[in-house]
């Protein structure tokens, strides 16, 4: 890519970041005043080679802006997002390619009263604990799909019902792999669209103090145009489904007692599969306690999630494949837990907590063990039994330091399993020093082994991250990074490199600095160079396989 070029699109992202602010005037016919509010993201990346034995992602540039426009006249509102995604000197050969894009992403508009809201275009939606629904953000993970089409709220007495409508719309743009991803896009006409149509309902009875009643449905038509290629290959393979509905309800009694609280939800799904993979069946349960007592608080849950499984893929071809679960139910484990277990699951869990005197010291002491199936092989179920210590410690006023420690077992049910244990630990701590001085640490570590029990055969391997850092509140925030991970090599030590036979080195040891600036909270530019680990990040049971980062990443954020 040519400089001239380069510059040329550096200028026009810049100009959309310039007028970033907010205005308030008044027009005569209204009685209230107009708000108009402007905040803008640009980055701009350069990636190195990052040593993952892959050189389609290697040695390239990109930029990228995020313009939100809000506008709010009394009860009426209107919202805005444009994106801009550029790429320079790309790879050759990358599947699919890096394609430039520069459009309208989001958008919605709707009126607000005291009982009464209606909007139109890009909206989240959550059911319950997400067993029944939950379409929102989720950042560590890099999902943003919304709905867009209609919503309505409204509440009556004691009762609350919100209904909505429309079709799924994943962020174009994924953060992971940074590829465009394939979503409604009108090509020949408005209905010529690659996205599934969701509706759903929930209605809420406050039936009690401290109790409340729901019931909801959900229902899903896969790619009802016949334009996401790749989706309806796999419904005629009798993969995935044509259609789907979802039917629960949920009892919410925290006014019990002064000391209990209840919570229990049921729910139903059916789904038509294609071809001749005929009609499926799934249940999710969840039963949970939560006990009071002086300084102790005793939390039980139990859950049974049967098949209960429901998602969709976005198109392939010149875009990237992706998977949209339409349900994330909680999952029994820490939520930071780098596994993918929250869909075929049963079992439970009990999570012991001591706070003495409510004061600045906290135990706690938890087990999980269930019974899981990742995919449909025998050879992905299995018995898991977690158990973890969690210690929080206050102190110097505004000091902080918290440490959980866990040892993880996975027992596989059949032959050709993997018995793998894992012993991990998070841990935290800020420092203050002075009244606006503090020193920042955190991280994470995993050692494990993976043993065949059949061919008596395994590896162990220790990856994890610490970040160590200085605040001068709020001005600035400096950190270095130190990452680790042979578990993807098998190499069973931590060189920095690891070479396998007639292959690329792989990085092993990653360091990297950070740097962030604040203004006042109105401007704030973050600054990354070095290598970053790569891998799994889960958030509930979800999980997205990142690829190491290793290169100069430059972030500046205006808000008015």
């Amino acid at each position: 890519m040519t400089a001239p070029r380069f510059l040329c699109t550096l200028s026009i992202v810049l100009l959309l970041a310039l007028p970033s602010r907010a205005w308030d005037f008044h027009v005569p016919w209204l009685e209230r005043p107009i708000s108009l509010r402007l905040w803008e993201t640009l980055f701009i990346d350069y990636h190195d080679d990052n040593f993952d034995g892959r050189q389609e992602n290697d040695e390239y540039y990109d930029l990228g802006s995020r313009l939100n426009l809000r506008l709010d006249a009394g009860k009426f509102f209107a919202s805005m997002r444009a994106d801009v995604n550029a790429f320079f000197d790309t790879p050759q050969g990358a599947v699919p390619p890096y394609k430039n894009r520069f459009g309208l992403e989001k958008w919605s508009a709707g009126w607000r009263g005291r009982s009464f809201r209606i909007e139109a275009g890009d909206f989240y939606s959550t059911f319950g604990r997400g067993i029944a629904l939950s379409i929102r953000k989720v950042d560590q993970i890099g999902q943003d799909t919304t709905i867009m089409g209609a919503k309505v709220k409204a509440a009556f007495g004691d009762a609350s019902v919100v209904a909505f409508s429309g079709l799924l719309n994943p962020t174009n743009f994924d953060s992971v792999s940074e590829k465009l991803v394939s979503d409604w896009m009108p090509s020949d006409s408005w209905y010529a669209t690659r996205g599934d149509w969701l509706s759903g309902a929930r209605l809420n009875w406050n039936a009690a103090d401290g109790m409340r009643l729901s019931g909801h449905a959900v229902a899903l038509w896969s790619d009802p145009y016949g334009r996401n290629e790749r989706l309806q290959s796999l419904i005629q393979m009798g993969v995935l489904q044509r259609w789907a509905t979802i039917g629960g309800a949920e009892l919410d009694w925290y006014g019990l007692s002064d000391f209990l609280g209840l919570n229990v939800e049921v729910d139903w799904l059916h789904k038509r599969l294609g071809g001749v993979g005929g009609t499926k069946e799934g249940i999710g349960l969840l039963a949970g306690a939560n006990f009071q007592l002086g300084d102790w608080t005793i939390v039980a849950e139990a859950k049974h999630y049967d098949k209960y499984d429901l998602y969709t893929v976005t198109d392939g071809g010149d875009y990237l494949p992706v998977r949209i679960d339409i349900v994330s139910p909680p999952t029994l484990e820490p939520p930071e837990m780098e596994v993918a277990n929250n869909h075929t699951v049963s079992g439970g869990r009990v999570k012991v907590s001591w706070r003495p005197a409510a004061g600045a010291t906290m135990l706690e002491a938890a087990y999980a063990g269930f019974w899981q199936r990742a995919t449909a092989t025998s050879e992905d179920r299995a018995w898991v039994y977690n158990v973890w210590l969690t210690i929080e410690q206050g102190f110097l006023g505004s000091g902080l330091a918290n440490c959980r420690l866990g040892w993880r077992e996975e027992v596989p049910r059949a032959a050709g399993g993997l018995l793998h244990n894992t012993l991990y630990a998070f841990y935290s701590a800020s420092v203050p020093l002075g009244a606006r001085h503090s020193l920042e640490l955190s991280g994470n570590v995993w050692y494990g082994r993976k043993h065949n029990p059949v061919l008596d055969t395994g590896k162990t391997y220790v990856k994890g991250d610490a970040s160590f850092g200085y605040g001068f509140s709020p001005l600035l925030t400096a950190a270095v990074v130190v990452g680790f991970d042979n578990e993807v090599t098998g190499s069973g030590n931590l060189d920095v490199f690891y070479t396998p036979v007639g292959g690329r080195p792989i990085r092993q040891v990653f360091l990297a600095g950070s740097l962030s600036l604040n203004f006042s909270g109105t401007v704030v530019v973050n600054l990354l160079g070095g290598q970053l680990r790569g891998g799994a990040k889960c958030i509930n049971g979800l999980c997205r396989i990142y690829p190491p980062f290793a290169g100069v990443r430059a972030e500046v954020k205006v808000r008015f």
